[in-house]
């Protein structure tokens, strides 16, 4: 009874921020991914929760008073399955970008040279390196921080593969052609901002999210050179925000790009672009 009322006072304090649904979901993140405690501990020895009640309701409070991201407070998030660390350095890793890597891995193999542009927390070079046992890939980010965080996750998931990190603005310090270029750049326009959740406004690197020219800046850069960089028979990958699939494949066939593949998200968003 005592582990019940106190689950019960945790996720009455989280959904007070969150509908009672993501506050079920949040809790059980916490004891899975911070607390070591499985759904099958929770069940058969519920009373181990209350080993660990003065940490779970300092971080609840944290959570519940600044809105900071829970996986910024405990430096984990998860992607493919896989425990990443992030700091407010990178975007936590969403769903949707699961899509991005299962999309660009079906054309792919373990001898494809590929270029991750705007790596973060290395999220997406890592799992193609897993998925397809490649070591050709090279992942790069303007931001030194950033490329800290993913060479650390690259270290803790992929310790035997390999993966060139590079700090480079696009393409200023690559030299190399590539099979593939995939990238998951900021795509949000900075019009929207006032209607961003504070977890998202407050904590996550504005560079990461928000682009000039309603949001395609990026894409237009990318693509203009994209050719210098691709070999013969190469693609771009992209993760696209929404409304903006047909803005980027007329650029991409003023680009000389013929063959477009849009694939939406589960809520029917367009939100994966891949471009021969």
């Amino acid at each position: 009874m005592k582990v019940e009322k106190f689950k019960k006072e945790i996720l009455n304090a989280l959904s007070k921020i969150m509908p009672i649904s993501e506050a079920k979901s949040e809790l059980s993140f916490l004891l899975n991914e911070h607390f070591c405690l499985s759904k099958k501990d929770t069940i058969l020895n519920p009373e181990k929760i209350l080993n660990f009640s003065d940490e779970i309701k300092e971080i609840v409070k944290i959570r519940t008073s600044t809105r900071k991201p829970l996986q910024y407070i405990i430096n984990k998030a998860i992607f493919f399955n896989e425990v990443f660390y992030v700091d407010e350095n990178v975007l936590i890793p969403r769903p949707e970008t699961e899509i991005l890597v299962e999309e660009a891995a079906k054309h792919l193999n373990k001898d494809s040279t590929i270029l991750d542009i705007g790596t973060g927390s290395g999220c997406i070079a890592i799992m193609l390196a897993k998925l397809l046992q490649n070591d050709n890939i090279i992942s790069c980010d303007i931001s030194n921080e950033a490329l800290q965080v993913a060479n650390k996750n690259a270290n803790l998931i992929i310790p035997d593969r390999k993966i060139k990190f590079i700090q480079s603005d696009i393409y200023s310090n690559i030299e190399e052609k590539f099979d593939a270029i995939i990238s998951n750049p900021p795509y949000i326009s900075f019009e929207f901002k006032k209607e961003m959740a504070p977890e998202v406004l407050n904590y996550e690197p504005h560079k990461a999210l928000f682009a000039e020219n309603e949001g395609m800046l990026f894409y237009e850069k990318i693509i203009k050179d994209a050719k210098k960089f691709l070999k013969k028979g190469g693609f771009l990958a992209f993760e696209i925000g929404i409304n903006q699939s047909e803005k980027i494949k007329n650029l991409l066939i003023l680009e000389g790009f013929s063959k477009i593949i849009i694939i939406p998200d589960l809520t029917s968003i367009d939100r994966i672009l891949l471009a021969w």
